[in-house]
């Protein structure tokens, strides 16, 4: 777990404090925000020419501020039901083949965490709102006029196969039949149910017009064909026309195809602020794209160069929001309030969107005030791009990649700093109980009554039992690229490592950093200072590695536009010592210093440096004499097994996996760092 200096922790407990006092702020319109807040020269949409855009969720709140989702006119006469979409289908083509439930229209009430995580697990789109109403502000909850932390009732559209799960309170809402593509039946379903169906504000495309032609009048005896588009005889008997001289079979055309401006595609960037040298904008890869209009519901994912396109047609105004998880990993985050909200995914409603709906753009972009939810968003879209890079460089260099499913949980409100924990929870059989000081180090400062509820609620275990991964954001200085994938690569590697030495070593590691940030306090928190017998072994082996591969990678990476490393207060600059041919990443591992005074550095027990000594071909002669080069990660992380408890139990399998190579200088490299 990845410990960051404690850089006036003074000043960051009373931010912390501040936090929590605004807790339970409910910001109730978006001028509020303007008044009370700057406008995020963050938020960067580009729009295709004939597009028209409004906000859909405000990111540049503080991030402990709670958002009420704000609806407005509520549809009438429900469109999307069967009935109506069979008139309409009558009064467009003549017929209503193929028109019947493809759609169920639900809401479940959970009745505790255990019942919700069960919801969430289903990977299906939840609402705390009721969806047949116009959605003017997507927030953080909608008040159902029900206490803080009652778990609401959630609404989603499922399939007509949808199998209810058992003990959770269920209610069917309405069957629905929800057309994909035809835009003219669901703008005909509108019309005949009384609901506006062009856009007011925002008419710019005429490639985005939806024109339902005038009727004219065929007089007493004929009647108008919406098939045909012209006038027939009434006298036809049931599937005949009038063809002008005789009544014929009509087999009704195809639905006209929708218009390519109404399938919304676009790309999700997020802003890279060193690669480059100046930095960048990249895809945010594999990110969750949700698309909503009203009880038409779309799900996509970006692909590796951040595009997505939606595989459904949308007329009039479509909501679009962007939801960091996949498959892969699920990133949450910490609320003070309504603490259910903690089991979904952090989102962003990027806007509402009419008009032309292809080529939309947003860019997730860094932001100088750190408490606020932009700032949060951009660190969640490096991490989605992190795991894909860290799997990637994993296969490559042979040393493990990801477990599915990969659960963590930024936090902005720990004590300390930029801190990371890698409990793997959602990944062991285990209760998940953690002590107040733990979850008070890397998850909340307890400085406000706010604090402490969510701090006793942390502490009893369910939710945490649900964790992987935790990351700390709340910095006070601003952090590069680099540095962010820096702290996240070494969890990650946490995380692989667990993976090869299994649930009993990895819980005696999570037991054995537990108990050190209990007994030491603010003092050399979270490792101790080396002297705490099996404890500080774990320790040594786990964070050692970690810290080494996420320098590799960092290196991979970035390279040449690294930026300089600060450690322990020790600072590594590309091109600068021990070796100007090497990035900061890299010297900040070749500049290691085992016999540094404990003021200077209390974690220089820990020998992040030893396995680019084992690995380099520098013939280095301080702070190490280095004698041995050509071992790989490959070779390194297969020593890491089960029963390797300690870096003299590493050494010795290292050898003996690898044929004693260069026995004598490995022991003596071993000796240098301690390790007799």
């Amino acid at each position: 777990m990845k410990k960051t200096p404690l850089v006036q922790l003074f000043f960051l407990l009373l931010l912390n404090a501040f936090v929590f006092q605004s807790c339970k702020k409910e910001i109730q319109s978006k001028e509020a925000d303007y008044i009370n807040n700057r406008v995020a020269a963050s938020r960067d949409i580009l729009l295709s020419s004939g597009s028209c855009y409004e906000t859909l969720q405000p990111d540049w709140f503080d991030d402990s501020a709670q958002t009420p989702t704000i609806l407005g006119a509520h549809l009438l006469n429900n469109p999307y039901s069967v009935a109506v979409m069979q008139q309409a289908s009558q009064n467009l083509y003549g017929n209503s083949n193929g028109i019947s439930i493809n759609k169920k229209y639900v809401r479940f009430k959970p009745a505790d965490e255990i019942q919700l995580t069960q919801l969430v697990n289903l990977d299906i789109e939840l609402y705390d709102y009721p969806l047949d109403y116009e959605v003017i502000q997507e927030g953080d909850f909608y008040d159902q006029g029900l206490p803080e932390n009652e778990i609401p009732w959630f609404y989603t559209v499922v399939d007509p196969s949808f199998t209810p799960p058992p003990g959770i309170q269920y209610e069917l809402l309405a069957d629905l039949y929800v057309p994909d593509d035809d835009i003219f039946l669901e703008n005909e379903a509108f019309l005949i149910t009384g609901n506006p169906v062009a856009s007011l504000d925002c008419d710019t495309s005429s490639a985005a017009k939806i024109i339902t032609p005038d009727v004219p009048d065929c007089g007493e005896d004929s009647h108008w064909d919406y098939g045909l588009r012209e006038c027939v005889p009434n006298d036809c008997p049931s599937g005949y026309v009038w063809d002008g001289s005789q009544c014929v079979d009509y087999i009704p055309p195809p639905p006209p195809p929708p218009p390519a401006s109404k399938q919304p595609s676009g790309q999700i960037l997020v802003f890279d602020n060193i690669r480059g040298g100046t930095g960048t904008n990249v895809p945010v890869r594999q990110a969750g794209i949700v698309l909503k209009r009203f009880l038409k519901i779309d799900r996509v994912y970006t692909n590796d160069n951040g595009n997505f396109s939606s595989n459904k047609h949308f007329h009039n105004k479509v909501n679009i929001i962007v939801k960091f998880k996949n498959d892969n990993i699920k990133i949450r985050g910490l609320r003070g309030v309504r603490f259910y909200q903690m089991f979904f995914p952090i989102k962003h409603g990027i806007g509402k969107f009419s008009g032309n709906l292809n080529n939309l753009e947003y860019i997730f972009v860094e932001d100088p005030d750190h408490k606020n939810r932009t700032y949060r968003n951009w660190w969640a879209a490096q991490l989605l791009n992190a795991y894909l890079e860290y799997n990637t460089m994993a296969t490559a260099l042979g040393t493990g990649t990801l477990p599915n499913n990969l659960t963590v949980l930024l936090t902005n409100w720990g004590g300390a700093g930029g801190a990371g924990s890698t409990p793997m929870n959602n990944h062991r059989s285990n209760n998940a109980t953690a002590p107040r000081q733990w979850t008070e180090y890397f998850l909340v400062s307890p400085l406000s009554s706010q604090a402490a509820n969510l701090i006793n609620y942390l502490v009893q275990g369910y939710f945490l039992s649900q964790m992987d991964m935790t990351l700390g954001y709340n910095v006070t200085n601003s952090r590069t690229s680099d540095q962010l994938k820096a702290l996240m690569y070494h969890e990650m590697s946490h995380a692989a490592h667990s993976q090869k030495v299994g649930q009993v070593w990895w819980g005696n590691l999570v037991f054995s950093e537990t108990l050190t940030v209990v007994k030491w306090g603010e003092t050399n928190d979270p490792y101790g200072d080396g002297t705490d017998g099996i404890a500080s072994e774990y320790i040594s082996v786990a964070e050692s590695w970690a810290e080494h591969l996420a320098r590799i990678m960092c290196d991979l990476q970035y390279g040449v536009d690294s930026r300089p490393v600060t450690k322990q207060g020790f600072t590594y600059f590309n091109g600068g010592a021990p070796d100007p041919t090497l990035s900061s990443h890299l010297n900040a591992l070749e500049a290691f210093d085992r016999n540094r005074p404990v003021a200077d550095d209390p974690f220089r027990w820990i020998p992040e440096g030893i396995y680019y000594d084992l690995f380099d071909v520098r013939a280095d002669n301080f702070p190490i004499v280095d004698g041995v080069n050509g071992y790989t990660n490959l070779q390194m992380f297969n020593a890491l097994d089960a029963d390797v408890t300690s870096m003299t139990q590493y050494r010795s399998r290292l050898l003996q996996e690898n044929g004693n190579n260069q026995s004598a200088q490995v022991i003596a490299l071993f000796n240098q760092y301690h390790y007799l």
